[in-house]
């Protein structure tokens, strides 16, 4: 073998091992702010699952599930959804024809999760929880003024 293509190895070598350690320390601090944001949103998520209210994500207006944030899908089918269980601390799978019981006892590290994932739709489905009460709260009070504007018409008539 030529010097120049030991040299070139032992380069790419060197670089490929610096790169490496980089994305590990990245993805460290990936699943730390991950951790982060969601442990700032746990007595929301603590809410929701105490009232029994659906989580959602702006990307997918039709799913939703009781079982917590959704922080991912299968972009090929959609037919799947990735939430966070805050119970155990995993990603889980759900089925979108059945979103309210997870996928037998299919568990993903936040990591792992985080090493494959759409970050922008994962801290997107976190935030949009975050966000949540202020949602319900507009809602709740759009509704109101509309039955009382309804009940101001039928006491009219």
């Amino acid at each position: 073998m030529s010097n120049d293509l030991t040299s070139e190895i032992k380069e790419f070598e060197q670089k490929f091992y610096a790169i490496t350690k980089e994305n590990e320390v990245i993805s460290n601090e990936l699943r730390e702010v991950f951790n982060s944001k969601v442990e700032e949103i746990t007595p929301i998520i603590d809410l929701f699952k105490k009232k029994d209210w659906e989580f959602s994500h702006p990307d997918l207006p039709s799913a939703s599930t009781t079982l917590g944030i959704i922080v991912g899908r299968n972009i090929h089918t959609n037919r799947e959804l990735y939430v966070y269980d805050d119970e155990s601390g995993f990603i889980r799978k759900v089925q979108a024809s059945s979103p309210n019981s997870f996928v037998d006892d299919e568990k993903m590290s936040v990591y792992n999760f985080l090493q494959f994932c759409d970050l922008e739709f994962t801290f997107k489905g976190i935030e949009y929880t975050r966000t949540a009460l202020q949602r319900i709260l507009e809602s709740a009070q759009t509704d109101n003024e509309k039955t009382k504007e309804l009940l101001k018409k039928l006491k009219e008539v």
